[in-house]
């Protein structure tokens, strides 16, 4: 599999395992390993791409809602039902 190089300071300091576009934050997104004194939140590195360089920046939260939006059944044996 090809990975990725990222780059800080002009030289390889990790790997993208797999990245994508999302749709619901309107930017692309990466995982990648990088040493942990660099996987600060808001730091700064470099993405190679088919030889292009792009902008990236560390992020630890989820991007998007991730909270259930429907309320699911009860189960049987938690049900409050009376015959």
């Amino acid at each position: 599999m090809q990975m990725d190089k990222i780059g800080g300071q002009s030289s390889v300091v990790g790997n993208t395992t797999s990245g994508t576009y999302s749709y619901s934050s309107n930017k692309s997104l990466a995982f990648a390993y990088v040493p942990t004194e660099l996987s600060t939140e808001g730091q700064k590195l470099e993405v190679e791409l088919l030889g292009k360089h792009y902008p990236a920046t560390i992020v630890q939260e989820p991007l998007v809602f991730t909270e259930p939006t429907r309320n699911r059944m009860q189960k049987k044996s938690g049900s409050t039902k009376t015959k």
